[in-house]
């Protein structure tokens, strides 16, 4: 009997759909857009948690200076504020922007503008992390005075 040696067996087959799936599943996860608002909102989040935690640990005041999108972190040692340890939080892509919607211009010329004090609490903020290319992802961050920080989805028109 002469063996018919033409088309490919059914487990050839299964192997090329198996592979092509892979690599569609990849494709599509890959070109799925972000929502890097929500990434950045949430790695402030957890930077704020980390400084209130630290403050907690330390027994120290530590106060937060937001300029140009960076979060730089000061300690209340001996009467005076002095520059942290803590790495300040910066962001590196021009298309997030962080703005400062509660309005604290700071407690005296240079130095924090919140505080977060020894025992956890902190001074109430609400800060807005907008993409220039995404604007309708904006994320809101928002701690109040018992050192909750949350996270809300801006709705705008």
């Amino acid at each position: 009997m002469a063996r018919n040696n033409e088309g490919f067996t059914l487990l050839e087959l299964m192997i090329v759909m198996l592979l092509v799936s892979i690599l569609s599943v990849t494709v599509v996860l890959y070109l799925k857009p972000t929502n890097i608002p929500l990434l950045e909102a949430n790695n402030i989040k957890l930077f704020m948690q980390k400084v209130r935690n630290q403050a907690v640990l330390q027994s120290s005041s530590y106060g937060i200076e937001l300029t140009d999108n960076k979060l730089k972190v000061w300690k209340w040692s001996e009467n005076k504020w002095i520059t942290s340890t803590i790495t300040p939080f910066v962001i590196v892509t021009e298309e997030i922007v962080i703005s400062n919607v509660s309005g604290s211009t700071g407690l005296i010329n240079s130095g924090p503008q919140y505080i977060v004090f020894s025992d956890g609490t902190l001074t109430p903020f609400e800060w807005q992390v907008i993409s220039r290319r995404q604007p309708k992802d904006a994320q809101s961050i928002q701690g109040d005075l018992f050192g909750n920080i949350k996270l809300e989805a801006l709705t705008g028109d």
